[in-house]
């Protein structure tokens, strides 16, 4: 029982909603009979699969920190057809990762994303409305890789004849087959362990899998966008999808001012999304070319190819974070809600920065409830600055 309080504790941080779920999954446990089979660490389960249906209904950041394991698993059942339940804000970054034979989406895109997860609207009624298109591909094994009810509510009824979860009390009676979560361990080490469950084979290390075939020279790279060989590029991502990790947009400016100051070869470009374009606006120094903002499309292969010829990124926990850390460029992430030891960077010389109050450690807010003790604001732009030194050897 502490084990399962514990878990949902990761998974739902707000205590009020944490109440509402028990309740839910106590409500099913009056309905559905406990048949859910454990599945021991590094044991698969008896398939084979042909038709393998995985949902990652969550944040673009969290499709790609799940794109190794996936990746994986793709490589350990090449025959097998990968099917995809994923929100429409991330379906462009699913598409171009090449591992799914088809996909389904729902929900608002990447426009309005931000705007629905402030008023708490993901679109589940529209997650509903898949159901008859995926009763329909008679799926052998459904995977939910997050933990989470309506998702395993809908994988029960689409049919598929295993359904596989992380052991987490919060619907668990809704699979055949349930995977132990590793408490405190970092993300890609228990989709690892998901997907090991799925295909029988262990997972490699994330920085053994090519994320994308992204056959480029870096160096080339640069030069095509006005940069030359001796240039240090630094990334700068100054939004945040969540405002409870948005760090203030004052220390971005003087986190900017200082890079600059302290060597002539730094170049940094304010990267992100054209709906982002407000966060950018206090930081441009427009008489000074060595800032420019880099306003991308929402394209996993154009991020990955900036991200993988630039020295150094410097973000809130979020997309940029996880893909630099993919394609093994140096981050110095800025977290607050959520916790680093599970969601950071793990390519080299990573860092992530996190000053959090003990009152609300973990809270995983989509507000910040607490702007008194805001964690996202204790962070200082001195340790900012100094770990991009370290990291640059500046």
């Amino acid at each position: 029982m502490a084990y399962v309080r514990e878990a949902q504790a990761i998974r739902i941080q707000d205590p009020v909603k944490r109440r509402w779920v028990s309740a839910a999954d106590r409500l099913l446990g009056l309905m559905i009979a406990d048949r859910t089979a454990d599945v021991r660490a590094g044991k698969g389960l008896a398939g084979p699969f042909s038709r393998i249906l995985v949902a990652r209904a969550d944040g673009i950041g969290d499709l790609l920190l799940s794109l190794p394991a996936l990746r994986s698993l793709r490589n350990a059942l090449p025959e097998a057809r990968l099917s995809l339940v994923v929100g429409a804000w991330a379906e462009s970054v699913a598409r171009e990762a090449a591992l799914f034979d088809e996909i389904y989406s729902f929900g608002p895109g990447p426009e309005d994303y931000t705007r629905s997860i402030a008023a708490g609207r993901f679109g589940m009624l529209d997650m509903f409305r898949l159901l008859p298109r995926l009763r329909r591909a008679e799926f052998d094994v459904a995977v939910d890789v997050r933990g989470d009810i309506p998702i395993r509510l809908l994988l029960y009824s689409c049919g598929a004849r295993c359904r596989v979860g992380f052991r987490l009390g919060l619907g668990d009676r809704l699979l055949t087959h349930a995977v132990p979560f590793a408490l405190k361990a970092h993300e890609q080490r228990n989709y690892a362990a998901l997907m090991q469950a799925v295909s029988g084979v262990p997972a490699a290390h994330p920085h053994q899998l090519r994320l994308l075939d992204l056959t480029f020279d870096p160096w080339s790279f640069r030069m095509t966008q006005g940069l030359r060989k001796d240039d240090v590029v630094v990334l700068v991502h100054p939004a945040a999808r969540r405002p409870a990790k948005q760090w203030p947009e004052e220390r971005y400016a003087q986190l900017v001012r200082r890079l600059l100051e302290g060597d002539g070869r730094i170049r940094v470009r304010l990267v992100g999304l054209p709906s982002e374009v407000r966060a950018y606006e206090k930081l441009m120094d427009r008489e000074d070319a060595r800032v420019r903002p880099l306003l991308l499309p929402l394209s996993l292969r154009v991020m990955a190819a900036w991200a993988a010829s630039a020295d150094l990124l410097i973000a809130p926990d979020g997309p940029w974070v996880h893909l630099s850390s993919l394609v093994g460029t140096p981050v110095v992430a800025l977290f607050g809600p959520a916790d680093s030891l599970q969601y950071g960077p793990r390519s080299p010389r990573s860092v992530s920065i996190r000053n959090i109050d003990e009152t609300c450690a973990d809270c995983n807010a989509v507000v910040c409830k607490h702007p008194e003790i805001n964690c996202m604001a204790r962070i200082g732009t001195d340790e900012v600055v100094a770990a991009a030194r370290r990291i640059l050897v500046l």
